[in-house]
């Protein structure tokens, strides 16, 4: 196989990529108010300056002979104003979806046959994902609830500060609930139940818990059975599954686990997804001490069943994590985000999806310039499951 093949190979795998990308760098730009039309137009005068560039770099003429100017502007008319419209416009009414461009490339040197298979996949972005940032290792300052963009995790948008240490967030029905605790009252009660806007994250009221409330990790809403489950427990080296009381504050303890969940995720089916941390796999004597050099195991990712009281291995993650994080479920895109991070040496963290079918996890990015740890990890998405008020299901 000559090098002109394989450039043609090359050429076309980047521009299926390219393609693939289109509609998610769309959906952010119309978030900014721009239309298909402007994009469109806009798209083409900034490409003339870099296509004359090009041109003269390779020493290309740009004359056209006049008989072929009506079939030019055909060409133009149809493949580069009708068909671009009318693809961008699309975006706006149907999901951008998953772009995957596999394929396999054979070369024969010297009588002996190589072949490389390839397969690069372009996912579709959450559009409304938020987290509260504990702490942002860049500056070392925390406490400020940020908008993370799967697309560049490194350069989230900071919403605002907060006083509080906020470890457990959840979306439902336009409000934001959140648990809480003040780092400054030592004595007493300080963990709170917080109901807050979910996009400017102003609090509309704030419930004082008392002292025997317990370290609540993380929370989700599971639509089928129209409850608010919470992964917490009484220190900070084991969990319990509860019944969370949006009005009170209130958890009821529904079901005791073996393992020590701190990430709570509720899919579309019923199911509840749960993140066991990495040194859970450590010895007990490394539990305390992150900066132990152990070898320490990865988080594991398991399937709960709160109607039957059952929970299910479902995989490694293949990602080490030791310190809190938080997951949530895009019901538009069907994936998982997790906000895993490892403190060993050195931290190590990251924006990543999981796969609830094998609970493989890939990383997005870091979060932030050099890492940082998010809590509370929520999404407002599109188009929320419907819940079934006829069938609801009594777990109590």
């Amino acid at each position: 196989m000559n090098s002109k093949i394989y450039k043609g190979y090359t050429y076309a795998i980047l521009s299926a990529v390219i393609i693939g990308c289109m509609p998610l760098m769309a959906k952010y730009i119309y978030a900014d108010g721009v239309n298909p039309m402007s994009l469109v137009f806009l798209r083409n005068l900034l490409a003339l300056p870099s296509l004359a560039i090009l041109a003269w770099m390779q020493s290309k003429t740009l004359k056209v002979p006049v008989k072929s100017l009506p079939s030019m502007g055909l060409i133009g008319i149809i493949g580069c104003c009708v068909t671009p419209i009318l693809l961008f416009s699309s975006y706006q009414y149907i999901a951008s979806g998953t772009a995957t461009v596999s394929g396999t490339l054979t070369a024969s040197v010297s009588g002996e046959t190589f072949e490389a298979s390839f397969q690069v996949t372009v996912i579709e972005a959450a559009d409304n994902l938020y987290g509260h940032v504990l702490t942002d290792l860049a500056t070392y300052n925390g406490y400020y609830w940020a908008r993370l963009y799967p697309m560049l995790p490194t350069s989230p948008d900071m919403l605002g500060t907060t006083d509080h240490v906020m470890y457990a967030e959840e979306y439902y029905n336009g409000k934001l609930y959140a648990f809480g605790y003040d780092p400054n009252i030592w004595d007493g009660p300080s963990w709170s139940l917080f109901v807050m806007d979910p996009i400017t994250q102003a609090i509309e009221s704030k419930t004082l818990m008392d002292e025997s409330f317990p370290f609540v990790y993380d929370m989700t809403y599971d639509y089928t059975t129209s409850t608010m489950y919470a992964v917490a427990g009484p220190s900070d080296n084991d969990s319990e599954l509860y019944v969370f009381d949006m009005e009170t504050g209130a958890l009821t303890l529904l079901m005791s686990t073996e393992q020590f969940f701190m990430s709570l995720a509720a899919g579309p089916d019923g199911v509840l997804y749960a993140m066991e941390n990495s040194k859970e796999n450590a010895s007990e004597d490394d539990w305390f001490d992150p900066w132990a050099p152990v070898e320490m195991g990865n988080a594991t990712l398991y399937a709960i069943n709160p109607i039957e009281g059952t929970i299910e291995l479902i995989g490694d993650t293949g990602v080490q994590c030791n310190m809190l994080a938080s997951m949530s479920y895009d019901y538009d895109t069907g994936y998982l985000y997790w906000t895993p991070m490892f403190q060993g040496g050195s931290y190590i963290s990251s924006l990543s999806i999981v796969d609830t079918d094998t609970a493989a996890a890939t990383s997005l990015g870091t979060i932030c310039a050099s890492g940082a740890q998010v809590s509370g990890l929520y999404i407002i998405s599109e188009e929320f499951p419907e819940e079934n008020d006829d069938e609801l299901l009594s777990l109590m």
